[in-house]
């Protein structure tokens, strides 16, 4: 269950905030604060935002077999995923 916290910034930092958070592809300040927090404490492996994307676009998908492929096909494309984001690639 998420918690809700205040949070009191200078008006230039929000503003800094809402425009790096949009050039992240982030909805809102919020979500960014949260992903930057989330990275900076477990420090590993986050997904980007279009790998959430795919995840929603799979979960609203449920039922259709055709956008899961195999669990290995999705287990690569993850391994995949996680060394672009590595640079090991």
């Amino acid at each position: 269950m998420n918690e809700q916290i205040n949070l009191r910034m200078p008006a230039t930092l929000l503003k800094a905030a809402r425009q790096k958070a949009k050039s992240k592809g982030h909805r809102n300040v919020q979500e960014y604060i949260a992903e930057t927090i989330r990275e900076d404490i477990y420090d590993d492996y986050v997904l980007s935002k279009k790998e959430i994307e795919l995840i929603d676009r799979l979960m609203k998908a449920k039922g259709d077999p055709r956008i899961w492929g195999t669990e290995q096909e999705l287990q690569a494309a993850f391994k995949r995923a996680k060394e672009r984001k590595s640079g090991s690639i």
